[in-house]
């Protein structure tokens, strides 16, 4: 079975020690790195945001040493906390800045990982749990993706994808539901990643 592992340091993904490109890399008008460029101040923010809601779903936050700046965003997070939609599958990204144009093939692409990914001991989602920061990888067009969270009712059941804008004021978080024409949004997210897997090999990125 493939082996595939992530490098937190350099965000990297990797299957049989063969980098694979991540989903936000796919992403046209340089989706990741223009941000990474443009506010390297908001992405830190960001990152330390969704590890703290990660250790906060975990049980094992220290809510008192918080840093007042991400206290808004946990009071923010704890206002959707259980409100899952329990007739169908979830995928949420959680956002702190402003809406994108391809924050829907985003969100698609997870759908994709979700459905036909698989963990990084080859197993694929299960029913019926919650998973907080999950890493997937996809077998057969082999890119990867980091999804916020995720879970899963059932095979049977429709997904639905929103972008969670959480609040720095704690104030409820803003909603972008993009759970409309999941087929259309993956076809086109494969072709950007087609066309990035040709600039990669031909030394054009």
């Amino acid at each position: 079975m493939p082996k595939f592992r992530f490098d937190p340091e350099t965000h990297t993904y990797y299957l049989d020690d063969v980098v694979i490109p991540s989903v936000t890399s796919v992403l046209p008008y340089n989706y990741h790195t223009a941000r990474l460029c443009d506010n390297e101040e908001a992405m830190t923010k960001g990152l330390y945001v969704h590890q703290m809601i990660e250790l906060y779903s975990q049980g094992v936050l220290d809510e008192e040493s918080l840093d007042p700046v991400l206290r808004g965003y946990l009071d923010s997070y704890k206002k959707i906390d259980g409100m899952l939609n329990m007739n169908c599958n979830n995928v949420w990204d959680f956002k702190t800045g402003s809406p994108h144009p391809c924050t829907a093939l985003q969100l698609a692409a997870y759908v994709l990982l979700c459905k036909e990914g698989l963990l990084e001991d080859n197993s694929p989602l299960l029913p019926q749990k919650r998973y907080h920061e999950v890493r997937l990888y996809h077998p057969i067009y082999r890119f990867a993706g980091t999804i916020d969270f995720a879970w899963l009712k059932s095979e049977s059941v429709i997904f639905k994808a929103f972008a969670i804008y959480l609040q720095g004021d704690g104030s409820i978080p803003k909603l972008e539901d993009h759970s409309m024409d999941f087929n259309k949004k993956i076809g086109v997210f494969l072709s950007f990643l087609t066309t990035y897997k040709f600039k990669k090999e031909n030394n054009l990125l």
